[in-house]
């Protein structure tokens, strides 16, 4: 098998909104993401297209550059550089639809299998949500700790990681610096809520600069209570 680098001929796409991949036009291939149910569907433009992807779906699918990534944090995968020199395991692969305990005879599948079997999984790459402690921990984390914890049945959610949409990833991001608006029309006290929405857009602010400032790619996590370390940043 023979691979090689073919960025610079196709270009690839991701759109959210629907799960329908089929009846892609000529010249393009589509289909859904299988690694996670968040991810939407991957659109490759093949070599020679004389259409451009973008321009065709703007009024189905509005060009937001940036929304994978938030997406695909949130919902805690890991791609590309986040993931070079860790195990499979180490990278929740087996979350994504790419392990198979099943099969054998694939670099790694010693190692993998006895690591899986054993449960003897020291570290593993995980999603990280800095909040106020007055903001509720937003629901698709709460899903995958219970079924992670045994509490909730898998099918229910189809994956061990945080799982949702594009809006409510924006819902989440709005709710933790304060920028979702209310409706105004059901508020009661206007007086107290403006007050209590601007403690959380200034408390969200300070803790989105400070994050930024010290979570840097690299930085290691330090247990306070013994100085040991406890994770490293790989992306925020």
């Amino acid at each position: 098998v023979d691979i090689s680098d073919e960025s610079h001929d196709i270009q690839s796409h991701v759109a959210f909104g629907s799960i329908d991949a089929q009846g892609a036009p000529e010249g393009f291939l589509s289909g859904l993401d299988p690694r996670h149910p968040s991810l939407g569907i991957r659109t490759l433009a093949l070599p020679h297209c004389d259409f451009n992807f973008a321009e065709m779906q703007q009024d189905h699918f509005p060009n937001k550059p940036g929304t994978y990534q938030v997406v695909r944090k949130l919902a805690g995968v890991a791609e590309g550089l986040e993931i070079r020199g860790k195990t499979c395991l180490e990278a929740n692969q087996e979350f994504l639809n790419a392990v198979s305990f099943q099969k054998g005879c694939y670099l790694g599948q010693e190692l993998t299998a006895r690591t899986m079997f054993t449960g003897a999984i020291r570290k593993r790459i995980l999603p990280v949500i800095f909040t106020s402690t007055d903001i509720q921990v937003p629901r698709p984390w709460q899903m995958a700790h219970q079924i992670q914890e045994g509490r909730l049945e898998e099918q229910l959610n189809t994956t061990r990681l945080p799982q949702l949409s594009v809006a409510a990833a924006g819902a989440t991001v709005s709710m933790m610096l304060g920028s979702a608006e209310p409706n105004w029309d059901l508020v009661k006290d206007k007086e107290t809520l403006e007050k209590e929405l601007e403690a959380i857009q200034k408390f969200g602010t300070e803790l989105k600069n400070n994050v930024e400032e010290r979570a840097t790619p690299g930085t290691k996590v330090i247990d306070v209570k013994d100085s040991k370390t406890i994770g490293q940043v790989i992306s925020t």
